[in-house]
């Protein structure tokens, strides 16, 4: 008889494992130890575990999961598990599962994007490039989306060089010369400025008025997590405080690495880098 039907036949009477084939039997034990070992190895820093997990994760629609897992693989500088990380703070991801959305936070993940970006990481660029046409976490701007579309393309056959082409219907003959030349630019390694860099340029906003104390730094296998002005935020929680304006403002914890804490605040166009205070 197939499988499906002893597991149907057991669920009827309450007793599945009972019917279950001794090779289904096996076959399961055997995947849940695997699944064990693969956390033990996470939880002492194996940055494959880690990875493996968190694409377990996503593919089971466990986002909250596979951010937690990536940070962790991120934070230890593995440049794949950055780009994961940073798509995921710059479009979000709603889930059906309870508490495994993850709340987008698009000038963080744009800041982490670039820094995978600039390493040459192909498809940072072209999400460089989306959130640039889109005007996701950042105003649009046609002229530097194909900038980053077209370090991105390979062979000038893929999608980039086909948005590329949408873009270039936006841009004058003048633009389009421009940009070629900071493409060619960036591929000697002289990289455009960040979406948040431009921004900022653009808008001459100043910075939020507020003061942030890094009072302590919590590490464990399950999170990292930084206690500032007294709120301790894992990696991609958020909190509101005071500003000197008696006005709240949205804090996102965005990485936690030994000796210092990435933080964005929301009105600006960079992140913070705080460190703890001296004893």
């Amino acid at each position: 008889m197939s499988r499906v039907f002893w597991v149907l036949l057991g669920l009827l009477i309450g007793q599945p494992c009972l019917l279950l084939p001794a090779q289904s039997i096996s076959h399961t034990n055997r995947a849940a130890e695997d699944l064990v070992q693969l956390k033990l190895m996470a939880e002492r820093g194996s940055m494959r575990a880690e990875c493996l997990l968190a694409e377990s994760a996503m593919s089971n629609h466990l986002f909250a999961d596979a951010f937690r897992w990536y940070s962790a693989a991120a934070q230890q500088g593995l440049p794949e598990a950055r780009y994961q990380k940073g798509r995921l703070l710059l479009f979000g991801q709603q889930g059906k599962i309870p508490n495994q959305s993850v709340v987008a936070h698009p000038r963080a993940g744009l800041d982490l994007l670039y820094q995978v970006a600039t390493n040459r990481h192909l498809r940072a660029c072209a999400d460089l490039g989306r959130a640039l046409k889109d005007g996701v976490g950042c105003g649009a701007n046609p002229s530097l989306a194909y900038v980053w579309y077209a370090l991105s393309s390979t062979n000038g056959q893929d999608a980039s060089h086909e948005i590329m082409n949408q873009l270039a219907v936006q841009l004058s003959a003048d633009q389009i010369k421009a940009a070629l030349l900071q493409v060619q630019a960036a591929r000697q390694g002289h990289w455009p400025d960040s979406p948040a860099q431009v921004a900022a340029a653009e808008a001459g906003k100043p910075a939020v008025v507020i003061e942030l104390k890094l009072c302590g730094l919590i590490f464990s296998p399950h999170g990292n997590q930084a206690v500032i002005n007294g709120h301790t935020l894992a990696e991609g929680e958020h909190a509101q405080f005071m500003t000197a304006k008696k006005e709240l403002v949205l804090v996102t914890c965005v990485r936690v690495e030994p000796g210092s804490a990435e933080v964005q605040v929301a009105g600006e166009t960079h992140s913070r880098t705080l460190y703890p205070l001296a004893h």
